[in-house]
């Protein structure tokens, strides 16, 4: 995994991915860059239906003004 700005990901990123992408329950990974690097900040687990856990982004910490993340949403 590479993103386009030429970041890389953190070994923990990596594994953090891999594990959401085998869970039934993360809806939202939150990653944001540190130190020149893409690092899991944040995981979010089911609590609804699809348009109920869609509010996960109006959540604390979520979505923080004047703070870049990516969010991966599933």
């Amino acid at each position: 995994m590479a993103a386009q700005s030429g970041i890389a990901p953190t070994a923990e990123l990596t594994s953090t991915w891999a594990t959401a992408l085998s869970s039934t329950t993360t809806r939202l990974l939150k990653i944001t860059i540190d130190k020149e690097q893409l690092v899991p900040a944040a995981e979010f687990e089911v609590k609804g239906g699809f348009e109920s856990d869609f509010e996960l982004f109006g959540g604390e910490g979520v979505v923080e003004e004047q703070a870049p993340a990516y969010y991966l949403y599933r």
